[in-house]
């Protein structure tokens, strides 16, 4: 369990009230089945989207489950978060009519990622409900008090179409749609080279490293070492012109509905 998640800035509210988010939000209300009465958001954090939810008025009946204990101890949602994970979901069989899991299988180390999709396939009763970044082009971070690399949205996968299409056995995907704005790389398949030699390395405010557990909000390390890596790494004006030149606009998320398949 990455630490970062247990600590109570990582759950502030404020994070997912801009623009990008209540974009993601709103599209994900939207394609909501109209015959849905109840739903599970699995990984609900602080409850952020089920209050979404809560204010849109929508007849639905919402729970969520998350891992982290700082999460729902921040829980900014009426409905019940309940601790638990998602490849052991404590739920009956096909107890809700839509299970979500939003922003969460991107992170899903290979051991429990398989039987975390069987999970969500077993507790949906007619509905899932998915969203991950868009093609993601993952670059790492660099720890400036052991050097340890890593991902600092902790993320450990990427999917496109064809990974979303085959995501599930029992449900089919009925609908999907790329939606956000972020700035991408050319380069075809050197985009990741080119990031990581282009793309700004600062570390940053939110990460925990996995390793020796720095943050920069913890204030037990050395914030000199720090400073003079961040300013190393730090993009200078040739960089971001050269950013200007090569970065195009591109989606931030998938976000895809799958419908259980007909019994033959």
């Amino acid at each position: 369990m990455n630490e970062s998640f247990e600590k109570d800035i990582t759950w502030n509210s404020a994070i997912y009230l801009h623009g990008d988010e209540q974009e993601r939000f709103e599209e994900t209300v939207k394609i909501i089945p109209q015959d849905c009465s109840s739903l599970l958001d699995v990984g609900a954090g602080n409850g952020a989207f089920l209050n979404f939810i809560e204010k849109t008025k929508l007849n639905i009946q919402t729970k969520g489950v998350e891992y982290s204990i700082g999460g729902i101890r921040n829980k900014v949602c009426q409905s019940e978060i309940i601790q638990g994970s998602i490849h052991d979901l404590k739920l009956a069989n096909q107890s809700f009519d839509c299970v979500a899991a939003l922003e969460v299988i991107e992170h899903l180390p290979v051991s429990i990622y398989e039987k975390g999709l069987t999970e969500l396939e077993r507790v949906a009763k007619n509905y899932i409900l998915i969203s991950v970044p868009y093609k993601e082009n993952r670059v790492n971070v660099t720890c400036p008090n052991c050097a340890c690399s890593f991902n600092p949205n902790t993320h450990v996968r990427s999917f496109d179409e064809m990974k979303l299409k085959n995501l599930f056995i029992d449900f089919e995907l009925e609908s999907l749609q790329a939606l956000g704005n972020k700035r991408e790389m050319y380069f075809g398949k050197y985009r990741r080279l080119a990031k990581s030699l282009f793309g700004d390395k600062r570390f940053p405010a939110h990460c925990v490293c996995p390793l020796c557990f720095y943050s920069k909000n913890d204030g037990n390390h050395n914030v000199k070492s720090e400073n003079s890596i961040t300013k190393m790494t730090s993009p200078k004006t040739y960089i971001k012109i050269i950013k200007k030149i090569f970065f195009y606009n591109s989606p931030r998320w998938f976000i895809a509905i799958y419908k259980r398949k007909k019994q033959l």
